[in-house]
């Protein structure tokens, strides 16, 4: 895989020392290069060297000690999302962290469970969209998504039955200036055989499943999100602040 032109040159040196770890080039406890090698084989500055390593320290690969260098101490980044959303705006910057895969989307009639949610008639037309959804350098998906859109007039339904378009079409809908609120309903499950093979989990491990209404301007409802994640690498959370004193 090679970089793009408009790559920093300490995110290029960081992937490709990544790539080297991931792939085991370089193994568990061995050194990676110091700042002045890597300066010196990129013809780089020292700076970005450092920031090239820090980089891969953050993502949990490596460990820095002085006199004794940088090295590898996990061939996989530590699998485990941690979440605190105080508002829709942290919630919508987790989407744009992460990267979204559709897998499949197709027109279905509401079932009763989905009808229900979307306090909708059964068998109301919506497009049903499957995805999973990827961070970083991870090979496996960190949640599995389920995305249920209202066919209703201004939505371009077109788009979102493309695979190839249909992620566009959902940030579209979703957009902060479109939305209003969001309700979300946590739960715990376990997972089925297909979710715990896609999750890379043990069978029957526990998940953690996030069902998200969003509301627009107007009002309506827009959009429901079922999103599972394997309960062991995620945490979410977020503050309650008391608004006012009681008054005596």
């Amino acid at each position: 895989m090679t970089g793009t032109a408009r790559e920093p040159a300490y995110a290029r040196i960081a992937r490709e020392l990544t790539t080297a770890i991931t792939s085991g080039a370089v193994g568990v406890g061995e050194r990676l290069p110091t700042e002045v090698e890597i300066a010196q084989r990129y013809a780089v500055s020292r700076h970005t060297a450092r920031e090239a390593l820090r980089r891969i320290d953050a993502m949990g690969l490596v460990e820095r000690r002085q006199g004794s260098g940088t090295r590898v101490k996990a061939q996989h980044p530590p699998a485990r999302f941690d979440r605190a959303v105080q508002s829709i705006e942290d919630l919508l910057d987790y989407g744009n962290s992460s990267r979204l895969v559709v897998l499949r989307t197709r027109r279905v009639g509401a079932s009763r469970q989905i009808a229900r949610q979307l306090q909708l008639a059964p068998a109301t037309p919506l497009i049903h969209i499957s995805a999973e959804r990827f961070q970083q350098q991870w090979q496996q998906p960190i949640a599995l998504t389920e995305a249920y859109a209202i066919v209703r007039r201004g939505i371009d339904t077109r788009e979102l039955l493309d695979v190839r378009l249909a992620v566009y079409a959902l940030l579209r809908l979703v957009e902060l200036t479109h939305l209003v609120r969001v309700e979300q309903t946590f739960s715990a499950a376990i997972a089925n055989a297909v979710q715990a093979r896609r999750l890379g989990a043990a069978t029957a491990a526990a998940v953690l499943i996030a069902h998200r209404r969003y509301f627009g301007a107007d009002g309506q409802l827009l959009l429901l999100a079922i999103t599972t994640h394997r309960a062991d690498r995620y945490a979410y959370s977020n503050v309650l602040n008391r608004v006012s004193r009681i008054a005596d």
